[in-house]
């Protein structure tokens, strides 16, 4: 799941618990997308596996959901 924390009428945020909440077991690959540095701190947080910083370059994003896909993580 590709989630920009900023949307309107729910938040990232809500939408990662509103998952939690219906499938509590589930490991779900969320990937968070957000402008906010301190945002994606709260996001591994509350369950996202990764995040990418807005703006972004497409091969940057394809290369953090391919990691993300292959259970691991892109170098910083």
């Amino acid at each position: 799941i590709l989630l920009d924390l900023n949307m309107p009428g729910m938040s990232g945020f809500e939408v990662m618990e509103e998952l939690k909440a219906i499938e509590p077991s589930t490991d779900l690959p969320v990937m968070v997308v957000t402008t906010q540095p301190d945002h994606w701190i709260r996001a591994l947080g509350a369950g996202a596996k990764d995040f990418v910083s807005k703006p972004f370059k497409i091969p940057e994003l394809l290369e953090h959901v391919h990691c993300l896909l292959e259970g691991g993580l892109p170098a910083r």
